[in-house]
């Protein structure tokens, strides 16, 4: 069954090396996933892919263009993201159980839209699918990212080409 998304949270845990990935949905449901170093990184490619076919960044011919025109969407959906409003578990049916399960599969379908499916196998073959607009889908990449950093997992987890380029710090002479 395919349910609407309405929180995410990830969290790192050092004793596990794994995010807790927590779910919650429009149905009232949550689900509690574990999520490997070896995982995210699979997961990632997949995630990119589905970013860069996004309408307007998709068309694009020139790579440089097309990473530019993705940094650009990512930056201007985290921008629009509600990062400050605190995951609410509470009361929720866990139909995978109280504890996490591990994750070893996932597979993205994306609509003409925009719009991604995204269902995550566990290592028992359960699933669990949820919807995601180009919006969530940016989110979520970002909140990988952070998680993944902290976790300190020395991954390349980064969305397009930077808009902004460093400015050295030494001065220069001429």
């Amino acid at each position: 069954m395919t349910d609407t998304l309405h929180q995410l949270n990830i969290t790192v845990s050092t004793e596990e090396d794994r995010l807790l990935l927590r779910l919650s949905t429009t149905g009232k449901r949550e689900y509690r996933l574990w999520l490997t170093r070896r995982f995210v990184r699979a997961l990632w490619d997949v995630l990119l892919k589905v970013a860069e076919r996004q309408p307007g960044v998709g068309e694009q011919g020139d790579e440089e263009v097309r990473k530019a025109l993705l940094s650009f969407q990512h930056d201007a959906a985290i921008n629009e993201a509600d990062f400050k409003t605190a995951y609410k578990g509470g009361e929720l049916e866990t139909p995978l159980g109280e504890e996490p399960v591990l994750l070893t599969g996932a597979q993205l379908k994306t609509s003409r839209s925009g719009n991604v499916e995204l269902t995550l196998t566990a290592t028992d073959n359960r699933t669990v699918s949820v919807r995601l607009d180009p919006k969530l889908l940016h989110s979520f990449c970002s909140m990988l990212a952070a998680a993944a950093k902290k976790a300190e997992w020395a991954l390349d987890l980064s969305v397009g080409t930077p808009l902004v380029t460093k400015v050295s710090d030494r001065a220069r002479v001429h």
